[in-house]
């Protein structure tokens, strides 16, 4: 991945049959995104091979005939392609902000995050398509967009406006793309977080007929009989109160990762210790009833899927997931299922990592917005393949290095790690080529200290590229 030779073999591949309506504008698409992939972390001047090349992807960036949606239909072509190899995939939904706040130049971005934070940027929405072995796949949907101005009772105003003019319908879009585009023969089910809890969207998924587990952020009121007692404001039954009295079925023991999250009541974040977590798990089948604006809407009936940690360690927050699904809960297995797919939710969180991080979005200093979006477009599928194949080494291990990696990269790292002149003759591992990258992001691959990260990783990714560069002009 880190050679001209390895490189152009995959681009050619992803994007196979890209067209902007110009041979040579095609070509140089595909030299730009060859030297991003060889130094994803770099900025354009670094990542290019000279002046000339640089000068070519700046104005490739500002071609009004390169369109993002060009090339990402390339790319959700061969994720569709890489679905179609499996029974069952998950569609992650999550959105991310990207900040551009010190880019003083950058034009048309827009306020994200508070009005308190004071940050400009863009908003991102973005689907990732992963086996249900935490295998990503590709992306399926991706928007951006920059906000315009954050008013005063934003809230208040938004709660008026149909369904379609709101931020939130990215969520129905993005669920209609992956509806539209699906391979036949494939399940999907769709993961989400806290934010796509709310009526348009299971409302939408009910009529597209999609499979769903999303975590429940609101307290609902269910719909019961009108009797005089239900009238009365405390006999009215919730989610998280009917659920309670619910039995439970089963326990389980849950790893919760170290993470950052939101202290209740504070800006600021605050992180939570990896622990096993011994939870217990009650279901249940509820009736919710619309927002006071869809009054005139039927009442949509779900399955609930309750995880609650009843004696957490002292200090630490209490797992609790109310996960509202369409998928049967009629057995352990079936709920087990449920839980481990969204479990695997985590997984675009490590993708948005592998793309402000490891490839350093922001600290592109493309100046309008038009190019900008063409640059991040590109750069989600680059820290896709990145992320893709961090992730295949601990799903498979054993399968041979040249699956991912040419074979000059592997024997460059090796004679460069073993201080050795010649390379072994058994094809080593897609593993073991793995951790000898991540040695060279600082991975100290000791026993005890598990599997190396995404960003030891990338690092590593940064260093290789000059390696292999020295072992061609040398040995090849």
């Amino acid at each position: 991945m880190a050679t001209k030779k390895s490189t152009n073999s995959w681009v050619l591949s992803e994007f196979n049959g890209i067209s902007f309506g110009d041979k040579r504008l095609n070509n140089r698409f595909i030299g730009v995104t060859c030297d991003s992939l060889e130094n994803p972390s770099a900025r354009i001047n670094v990542a290019s091979e000279d002046w000339a090349a640089a000068k070519a992807a700046y104005r490739f960036f500002d071609n009004p005939n390169v369109t993002k949606e060009e090339i990402f239909r390339c790319h959700r072509e061969n994720t569709k392609s890489r679905m179609s190899e499996y029974r069952t995939v998950l569609a992650i939904h999550d959105s991310s902000y990207l900040d551009f706040s010190n880019h003083t130049k950058l034009k048309g971005k827009g306020p994200i995050g508070t009005r308190n934070q004071n940050l400009t940027g863009y908003v991102m929405h973005s689907t990732l398509m992963a086996s249900t072995d935490a295998l990503p796949l590709g992306l399926f949907y991706q928007d951006l967009w920059a906000r315009g101005e954050i008013k005063k009772n934003r809230n208040a105003k938004n709660n008026k406006l149909p369904v379609e003019k709101k931020e939130s319908y990215k969520w129905i879009q993005s669920l209609e793309a992956v509806h539209t585009f699906k391979p036949k023969g494939t399940e999907v089910i769709h993961l989400a977080d806290r934010e796509a809890d709310f009526y348009d969207f299971f409302e939408a998924a009910k009529r597209l007929g999609e499979n769903i587990v999303i975590r429940a952020r609101y307290d609902r009121e269910l719909a019961q009989e009108e009797t005089q007692d239900d009238k009365e404001e405390e006999n009215k039954k919730s989610m998280w109160t009917f659920m309670l009295n619910q039995p439970v079925i089963f326990k389980e023991s849950i790893e919760v990762s170290r993470n950052h999250v939101h202290v209740k009541g504070k800006n600021k974040k605050e992180f939570k210790t990896k622990r096993i977590a011994e939870v217990e798990v009650r279901v249940g089948q509820v009736t919710i009833n619309p927002s006071a604006k869809n009054k005139n809407k039927d009442p949509l009936t779900y399955n609930l899927v309750f995880i609650k940690e009843a004696s957490p360690p002292e200090g630490e927050m209490a797992v609790e997931w109310m996960l509202i699904t369409n998928l049967p809960i009629q057995t352990d297995e079936e709920v087990t299922k449920i839980i481990g797919y969204y479990r695997l939710r985590w997984m675009i969180e490590e993708y948005h990592k592998m793309l402000k991080t490891g490839c350093s979005v922001e600290d592109c200093l493309l100046e309008n917005t038009e190019g900008m979006f063409l640059y991040i477009t590109l750069f989600s599928i680059i820290a896709w393949r990145l992320f893709w194949v961090t992730r295949l080494q601990r799903i498979d291990p054993d399968i041979p290095c040249t699956q991912g990696f040419a074979d000059t990269e592997w024997k460059a790292l090796y004679c460069y790690l073993y201080r050795s002149k010649k390379p072994p003759d058994k094809v080593p591992t897609i593993r073991e080529v793995i951790v000898w990258i991540a040695r060279l992001g600082g991975f100290l691959a000791r026993k005890g200290d598990g599997e190396p990260g995404i960003i030891t990783v990338w690092r590593g990714w940064v260093r290789l590229h000059d390696i292999v560069r020295t072992y061609e002009i040398l040995f090849t």
